[in-house]
């Protein structure tokens, strides 16, 4: 691609980068030339836009706690498992229905 810029038009933008401090001038030549790497190897950013659509299948939270409000949660245990508790009860069965849970 190819751009002719105006003598008067280059010495602004000159005037306008002399004006700015060190290191937003290190910054504007970094990205200036990120933007020359990326064009010449083809990599352009794309804009992309994602679109959200809603599921009827999905519950507001008003649903919900029309849905729950007559239900009863269950006790939490008092005290945590130790980890013989855990390691005893798990042992002896086979890998496929523990992934199956986790």
């Amino acid at each position: 691609m190819v751009v002719s810029i105006e003598r008067k038009t280059a010495e602004d933008y000159l005037q306008l980068l002399y004006a700015l401090s060190r290191e937003a001038r290190l910054y504007v030549v970094s990205k200036l030339a990120d933007s020359l790497l990326q064009e010449e190897s083809g990599d352009v950013l794309k804009c992309r836009k994602a679109r959200v659509v809603r599921r009827p299948s999905t519950m507001s939270d008003v649903e919900l706690e029309k849905r729950f409000s007559g239900m009863v949660s269950p006790d939490y245990p008092e005290t945590e498992p130790t980890w013989a508790e855990v390691i005893s009860s798990n042992s002896g069965k086979t890998i496929k229905p523990i992934e199956k849970w986790l």
